[in-house]
């Protein structure tokens, strides 16, 4: 989910629709009892813990 957050932080319209089950014809599920449900708290913290400014060095050898 935090690939998806990061790619859509960009985006002017977009959405993130949780609680739809693909498997069950599309219909909604209840999410709040989910184990493995991450509150907003656990969001922030896993995007704070991550390190994107990171210096990618390439180094490129030409040859004649």
């Amino acid at each position: 989910m935090l690939h998806d957050i990061i790619f859509m932080a960009d985006s002017r319209d977009a959405f993130m629709i949780i609680g739809v089950d693909e498997e069950d014809k599309y219909n909604i599920k209840d999410v709040r009892k989910d184990k493995g449900r991450s509150n907003t708290q656990n969001v922030v913290d896993s995007l704070k813990l991550k390190n994107y400014n990171q210096l990618v060095i390439i180094n490129l050898l030409y040859q004649c």
